[in-house]
């Protein structure tokens, strides 16, 4: 079998839904940051689907037709006369993707947006971008563990290389960290 090396380059942005933190809602500022790094594939975060508080447009076409990337949007509550979540923008072939559940935070759901992309010919991986729970303290903590626990027990029985990212909510040294670190 013949033995092959490819490179991939991954970002993780969460956009705000567009809005700089000069509060100034310019979405293609997001676009030329992403298209500035040209990665191979790109999770966001904050990501709004037709809500009012971001001009009711479709931010993942928006910004995957500037990019020149697939998009894939994935929600995780209605907001706003439209929807609410992540995306991920792909310069690789995905092959499938599945909104994960996951344990929900305090204040709003929370999801998984994981794909199957092809990153050279036969081989693929497992793409999870996360946005886990922002509640300060012991309870924002158990919340992040639990959702971390669930994505690890998804993506474990895909039994893939998996790259994991996104917007943790948590340092390095967090509980939620660390068990990423004891999972491998």
């Amino acid at each position: 079998r013949e033995q092959q090396t490819a490179s991939l380059k991954i970002m993780s942005y969460n956009i705000r839904h567009g809005q700089g933190l000069d509060m100034v809602l310019d979405l293609s500022r997001a676009a030329g940051v992403i298209k500035a790094q040209s990665p191979d594939i790109c999770g966001l975060q904050e990501v709004d689907h037709f809500c009012l508080r971001s001009d009711s447009i479709d931010q993942t076409t928006y910004l995957a037709e500037k990019t020149e990337m697939k998009g894939t949007f994935g929600k995780f509550m209605d907001y706003q006369g439209g929807e609410y979540g992540m995306a991920t923008l792909a310069a690789k072939p995905v092959i499938s993707t599945k909104v994960l559940q996951l344990p929900d935070g305090r204040f709003e759901p929370r999801t998984s947006i994981v794909h199957e992309i092809e990153v050279a010919k036969g081989c693929t991986i497992v793409f999870a971008n996360v946005h886990f729970d922002w509640v300060a303290g012991s309870e924002g903590s158990a919340n992040r563990l639990n959702q971390a626990q669930a994505l690890v027990r998804y993506v474990d029985s895909l039994n893939r290389a998996t790259i994991i990212t996104g917007d943790f909510n948590c340092t390095p040294d967090s509980p939620t960290m660390q068990y990423f670190a004891e999972q491998g």
